[in-house]
């Protein structure tokens, strides 16, 4: 199984934009799907489906993640 590290987007009042921050690393299981309605329709897109350590499987959206390479440099964690 490969690592992977999940990023939230956080909106910066101060600078006025977004900052990705890490959040926790997981596994990677395999890709997936998820939708989202609207008054016009329902619209699809892809997501990564990951393991926490602590054995929750949750389903992210691929741009909310980032693959490890064997030997990654240290990042900066924000736990919640």
């Amino acid at each position: 199984m490969r690592r992977v590290i999940v990023y939230k987007d956080v909106f910066n009042k101060d600078k006025k934009e977004y900052e990705r921050l890490a959040m926790y690393k997981a596994k990677f299981l395999k890709f997936g799907c998820d939708m989202v309605e609207f008054e016009n329709g329902a619209g699809n897109y892809s997501t990564a489906i990951i393991e926490k350590d602590n054995g929750d499987v949750c389903n992210v959206p691929v741009d909310q993640i980032s693959f490890i390479k064997p030997k990654h440099r240290k990042v900066k964690f924000i736990w919640k």
